[in-house]
């Protein structure tokens, strides 16, 4: 393993080890940074051996190489291993809520809860703020409602294990509301639209940063960090822009809410979710925030009529 055309001269014991290929890594590290070196047997043992006159810099470029390593080996074992949940609460919920207004709505654009809770830019500005949330789970047609319950089931169950069920799909509620208030300020006058998509690009958006943040402190590689952000903005484009009658503002700012969101609650996520009782009443508090939008719509309509 001597570097090509490099005489070894006068040379020096820099490591031993019990077998030539326990040696193989430190001599790579060696030719990387050009020092000459050579594998010998040393009282019976592998040793690595360099010329005198390089074993002061040849011994940094060991130390240095392994401390980092050390650390990265370290910082693994260390990082205390998540404990699989049960998502099946969070998705039954989601999914009941969807099911249940859908069957209130009849399944059609015109009936009184869609017209009542559908986001409409002109009623959201003149006050109704309820709208934000209540349009998240009208839908235009069973494949439209179809499409939102199997998206959003998977990114809820995924994010549901990073923050747990009750504040994670409390985010995606709150995060997707944002999205919808958002998209009502920016939109023309007497823009509509409906859908739980806004929600799940505001799941999309949150797993993304969170993602984002956990690859910075493993220390990955630039490209490896930023994969899941270039994976997140690939979905937002392929799921979430094709349509005529898609709401590409509402998906964009959805997501964008959720990446914000997300990086705000990572430092306190980065290990393990919440406590028992914060997903309790975050996810308590979510289903009365819901609830108190339905209910503000229909003391509004009874209130018109």
């Amino acid at each position: 393993m001597t570097a090509p055309n490099a005489p070894l001269e006068d040379p020096v014991v820099l490591k031993r080890a019990r077998s030539r290929h326990e040696l193989e890594e430190a001599a790579l590290v060696l030719r990387a940074v050009g020092i000459i070196h050579e594998v010998i047997l040393d009282e019976g043992l592998p040793a690595l051996v360099v010329p005198r006159c390089q074993f002061e810099t040849a011994h940094e470029e060991l130390t240095h190489y392994e401390a980092e390593n050390f650390a990265d080996t370290s910082t693994l074992k260390s990082r205390p291993r998540r404990t699989l949940i049960s998502v099946w609460p969070g998705l039954i919920a989601y999914a009941s809520v969807l099911l249940f207004v859908f069957i209130e709505q009849v399944g059609t654009v015109d009936s009184p809860a869609a017209l009542r809770g559908r986001l409409d830019a002109n009623a959201f500005l003149d006050g109704e703020w309820w709208r934000c949330i209540t349009a998240l789970t009208l839908h235009v047609d069973t494949p439209h409602l179809a499409g939102n319950m199997l998206f959003g089931a998977a990114f809820g169950a995924l994010l549901a294990q990073l923050l747990g069920n009750g504040v994670g799909w409390g985010a995606i509620l709150v995060c997707g509301a944002l999205g919808n208030a958002l998209d009502a300020l920016i939109q023309p006058l007497g823009h509509v639209s409906m859908g739980a998509s806004t929600a799940v690009f505001s799941a999309l958006g949150i797993m993304t940063a969170l993602s984002l943040r956990l690859h910075a402190e493993l220390r990955d590689g630039r490209i490896r960090r930023w994969a899941p952000l270039v994976m997140g903005i690939a979905l937002l484009g392929l799921l979430g822009t094709g349509g005529t009658r898609t709401d590409v503002p509402a998906h964009v700012l959805g997501f964008a809410t959720g990446i914000l969101f997300g990086a705000w609650l990572a430092p306190a996520v980065r290990h393990h979710p919440p406590s028992t009782r914060i997903q309790w009443i975050a996810g308590s508090l979510a289903l009365l925030l819901l609830l108190g939008a339905w209910m503000a719509a229909s003391a509004a309509s009874t209130s018109s009529t």
